[in-house]
């Protein structure tokens, strides 16, 4: 696009929506390819379910609508799902991926206990939106944050000295 005559004209709007956990889409170990240093590569397998669909559907003709009413002489509206039909890639390209290391109080269905730690072992934590069971509509950074801080804290033992900024008090 920084080379293209139109730059100038163009725009791009994508609307944010929550996928739900299906057990189908899922990371794992590939069993052939491997990474740099030989080990297995993940392997992401993602398909969109019937809640996705309907959201797109239910988005993409508002987004339609945002652009005329912007004036837009020129515009095209499609959901993802309508590449996956036309032999396309299916995944949504502006994503927060969550959810891969689940958090949960039992093993067998989840990743990591409630404090960021990886059931069955001891010394490694994690503090990211992988440990969300899943994505949400909404932008994910402050929870990411608060996830991270509690397991920070946890970690230390340790809670921020008592100030407007840690206190939700207003700096002003």
């Amino acid at each position: 696009m920084r080379a293209s005559l139109l730059r100038d004209r163009l725009a791009g709007v994508e609307c944010f929506a929550t996928d739900m956990p299906y057990l189908t889409n899922n990371v794992t170990l590939d069993p052939t390819i491997k990474d740099l240093n030989g080990q297995p590569a993940p392997r992401i397998t993602y398909q969109i379910g019937k809640f996705e669909k309907a959201s797109q559907d239910f988005f993409v003709p508002l987004v339609a609508a945002l652009c005329g009413a912007s004036g837009a002489q020129l515009y095209a509206a499609f959901p993802y799902h309508l590449a996956n039909e036309l032999g396309g890639d299916p995944t949504p390209h502006g994503k927060h991926t969550m959810g891969g290391m689940q958090m949960g109080v039992d093993p067998k269905t989840s990743v990591v206990a409630g404090d960021g730690r990886i059931h069955q072992m001891d010394n490694v934590y994690v503090a990211d939106g992988s440990v969300f069971v899943t994505s949400s509509g909404v932008h994910p950074t402050n929870t990411i944050m608060a996830v991270a801080l509690r397991t920070a804290y946890g970690l230390t033992g340790q809670r921020p000295k008592s100030s407007a900024a840690t206190s939700g008090a207003s700096a002003r």
